[in-house]
């Protein structure tokens, strides 16, 4: 159960890592692509939340007050981010775009070093 819970998370974190790229609109043959989404990001740093729960009240070796801070600091500043539009395209500006992106690669990098590091 304890291995289940720690290749469910380390699976979790790697869909977070993808999340950060965008993805593409499936039967669009690749050629529309979505922006990162905010939403889905924090869907899955929740679940990773919930695992880590899980695993510390099966094994006691584990601590998630640092994981439980960035989640509800630095994630819920994810999930509220509001991207700024071009007038004319009605598209998310780059800046704005890049804004989100480099957040969540912080925010990743945050979740790796308060616990998904520990699970090696």
């Amino acid at each position: 159960m304890e291995e289940e819970l720690k290749n469910k998370i380390r699976e979790l974190y790697q869909q977070l890592k993808e999340e950060e790229k965008g993805r593409y609109v499936p039967g669009t043959g690749f050629r529309y692509f979505l922006p990162p989404d905010s939403s889905s990001y924090y869907m899955i740093a929740s679940k990773i939340l919930d695992c880590a729960r899980t695993l510390c009240s099966i094994s006691g070796k584990y601590q998630i007050n640092e994981l439980a801070h960035t989640i509800t600091k630095d994630v819920e500043c994810i999930r509220d981010y509001k991207f700024d539009y071009d007038r004319n395209s009605n598209k998310p500006k780059q800046k704005s775009l890049d804004g989100l992106v480099c957040m969540m690669r912080n925010t990743t990098s945050h979740i790796y070093r308060d616990f998904v590091a520990y699970l090696e």
